[in-house]
């Protein structure tokens, strides 16, 4: 098996929050800046805290000037919402 194959399996097996902490782990080593928000559990179930435009908002942000990107991660079984 080729790396390609092999790093294309294990991406397929992963879950959102894996590829997230893998990606950010990439950009600290290219010396990108990352921001992630976390949901939290509240009484009427799992929230992220948002104001104005923040629903579906992306998952990502990583700065390192002068570039910005907007990042929305999905695992292979990973689906888009309407606002995403």
């Amino acid at each position: 098996m080729e790396a390609a194959e092999a790093r294309q399996m294990a991406l397929a097996g992963m879950t959102e929050a894996e590829l997230l902490e893998m990606v950010i782990d990439m950009a600290h080593l290219y010396h990108w800046v990352a921001a992630h928000f976390r949901p939290a559990r509240t009484e009427k179930g799992w929230r992220t805290a948002v104001a104005a435009d923040g629903e579906g908002f992306p998952d990502l942000v990583l700065v390192r000037p002068p570039r910005v990107i907007f990042a929305e991660l999905k695992a292979p079984k990973g689906r888009l919402t309407p606002e995403q």
